[in-house]
């Protein structure tokens, strides 16, 4: 027995060897490359980190959640997001554990959007009635036209029916479709009619019991942890029900003797009850894992800062991986949610559970590639690290220099106009011209990653050619072209030129500000001042400006919203360049435009200094 388990053994320890060997061989691969490391993390886990915020949304109003609750749940993340930068960055400083902190973002990031499938919900069976005038579903989508048996489009002369209060229905009624009545009958008479288009009316089973071919249903709103997928035909086609005795149509339409899976009716208050459990579970979830995922993108942003080292105007050539891994991703949710539809109120609707799947995915496989990340303050050694930290400029002296101040105000403005960008556009859009605008969106869609990955590539150019702070410049001149263009626009296919416009501007100002912060700061507070720009411009800003955009557009209109928009990109642009000048006059009045370096032969040199605010 013992011979024959001796080749067993021998065997799995062979493998486990060459599994060991091959784990090695991967990291000491990847360790040679950092930059490809960085790139493919962009890819996978920044990639997901951003479609994240557009996907999560759309599943909460899946879920049936009332408007408020959607919206808070929409609208809360970027500010916990943002504290949660800055908060977990100043531990990972002052700790000097910015690789744990990074893997623990990782790790929640990865498991918040399978969390948020806990709260499960039973989608209710409609009613369907029929009505001459165009109705919407409770999305606001239009309705097809139909008839009970299918689509049909019109009846040149039609049988009417007439409800009387008398002792008995005439025979051969359908009464399907139609809401329960006790005691009635009808009157019966052909009248030509000139042809009429009917429509589907749609009412939700919760005010009434469903009345098909006799069957009678007791729906409520919503079961909690559970789901209804398929037709409303097929899922009552599984119910049991008694056929009424003696041919009684009163009964048949009073239901008695019907039996049913749904033995009780939730009333209206267990149904708010249940939803609001739902908001609350989801809420608490998202503070959670948005606080702990907030340093995600500073840390990620840090290591690709350090490890560009002396060249950090190049971060645009990691940064545009994320953009390149949107444009694969999306196209997979696009075909999962699409695959698994589902069945609401006898129609099909995109199914954004199944958007939250690859969105885990992408962000748990980035791990690979994440355990190989490493910061260079976590590895000093210690006593270096205290004598650095002695001598250097405290939190306080490097947030209240007047440069970094001031540049951490234009980040937070920034960060608000491109979230009125990325919020409020596509519902113009749609005001424009609902027509054209899915097709119009369609295309921006598309064009917006595009568009951002050459940006982000060559914003490594721009910035070695006009610096950070001119960038910026350039950035602030083109959101005011941006907002004017469609200020003036009437036709939405124009709306292409300044989304194209704003996809060259978000990967140029959001590049000058890591880039200038990464350089004006000191390596011992980086990722704090990162998780402060994060928090201003992913978070406070990217939540302020949607609701400034959403008082105006409700107070004053689309067009005359997007020219106060375009006036404040014009008073941040002259702020930029009154304080850029200041700027300039300190770095002279200090002597820091230059320093001397000592060259190889012992001579001194002159070399710009990278604090200079250029």
């Amino acid at each position: 027995m013992e011979k024959n388990e001796e080749p067993l053994k021998n065997a799995i320890k062979s493998v486990v060897d060459q599994v060991k060997q091959t784990k090695d061989t991967v990291q000491n691969s990847l360790a040679k490359h950092p930059l490809l490391v960085l790139k493919l993390f962009y890819f996978f886990a920044l990639s997901s980190f951003s479609l994240k915020v557009v996907y999560m949304p759309l599943y909460f109003k899946q879920v049936g959640l009332p408007a408020l609750y959607a919206g808070i749940l929409a609208g809360l993340p970027p500010f916990v997001r943002g504290f949660g930068a800055l908060f977990l960055g100043m531990i990972a400083d002052k700790l000097k554990k910015r690789r744990i902190l990074f893997l623990i973002s990782l790790a929640a990031n990865a498991t918040i959007p399978l969390l948020c499938l806990i709260p499960r919900v039973e989608y209710p069976v409609c009613d369907v009635g029929i009505t001459e005038e165009p109705v919407t579903d409770p999305l606001g989508m239009p309705l097809e036209v139909a008839t009970p048996d299918g689509p049909a489009k019109s009846s040149s002369a039609q049988v009417l029916y007439r409800i009387t209060n008398i002792s008995r229905p005439a025979p051969n009624v359908q009464i399907a479709y139609y809401s329960k009545i006790e005691n009635v009958t009808y009157n019966m008479w052909s009248e030509p009619r000139s042809p009429v288009l009917l429509h589907h009316l749609v009412r939700r089973s919760t005010a009434r019991d469903l009345i098909l071919d006799g069957q009678s249903e007791k729906l409520g709103i919503f079961e909690f942890y559970s789901r209804t997928y398929g037709r409303r035909s097929e899922i009552l086609s599984k119910k049991n029900s008694v056929t009424p005795q003696n041919g009684n149509s009163s009964n048949k339409i009073s239901g008695r003797g019907s039996k049913t899976n749904h033995p009780y009716k939730k009333t209206p208050q267990e149904s708010q009850d249940m939803l609001f459990t739902i908001f609350m579970t989801l809420l608490i979830l998202l503070i959670i894992g948005e606080f702990l995922g907030g340093p995600l993108r500073s840390l990620a942003d840090l290591s690709v800062l350090e490890a560009m080292d002396g060249d950090k105007a190049n971060y645009g050539d990691v940064a545009l991986w994320m953009q390149v891994g949107k444009i694969f991703l999306a196209p997979m949710i696009l075909v999962l949610i699409r695959t698994y539809s589902l069945h609401v109120c006898d129609k099909l609707k995109d199914n954004y559970e199944y958007s939250l799947y690859p969105l885990a995915a992408f962000m748990a496989f980035s791990a690979v590639f994440a355990f190989s990340i490493r910061f260079k303050a976590d590895e000093e050694d210690p006593k270096e690290k205290m004598r650095k930290e002695e001598s250097q400029e405290t939190l306080f002296d490097v947030l209240f220099k007047f440069k970094t101040f001031t540049i951490l105000v234009l980040s937070f403005f920034a960060g608000g106009l491109s979230a009125v960008h990325y919020t409020f556009i596509f519902w113009y859009l749609t005001d424009l011209s609902p027509k054209d605008s899915a097709m119009v969106i369609a295309v921006v869609i598309v064009l917006r990653d595009i568009v951002s990955s050459i940006a982000y590539k060559f914003s490594g150019k721009t910035l070695g050619l006009l610096g950070p702070t001119n960038t910026l410049h350039l950035a602030l001149l083109l959101y005011i072209i941006s907002f004017l263009s469609y200020a003036v626009m009437e036709n939405p296919w124009f709306a292409i030129l300044p989304e194209v416009i704003q996809y060259i501007v978000f990967p140029l100002a959001y590049s000058s500000f890591v880039v200038y912060l990464g350089q004006n700061t000191p390596d011992h507070l980086n990722a704090t001042v990162q998780g402060v720009y994060q928090c201003l411009y992913y978070g406070v800003g990217f939540g302020c400006g949607p609701i400034l955009a959403g008082i105006l557009f409700d107070n004053v209109g689309g067009a005359n919203t997007f020219l106060v928009f375009s006036g404040i990109s014009f008073l941040l642009l002259v702020f930029s360049l009154i304080r850029h000048s200041i700027a300039r006059h300190f770095d002279h009045m200090e002597g820091e435009k230059y320093e001397k370096v000592p060259c190889e032969e012992g001579d001194e040199e002159e070399i710009v200094k990278n604090e200079s605010d250029y």
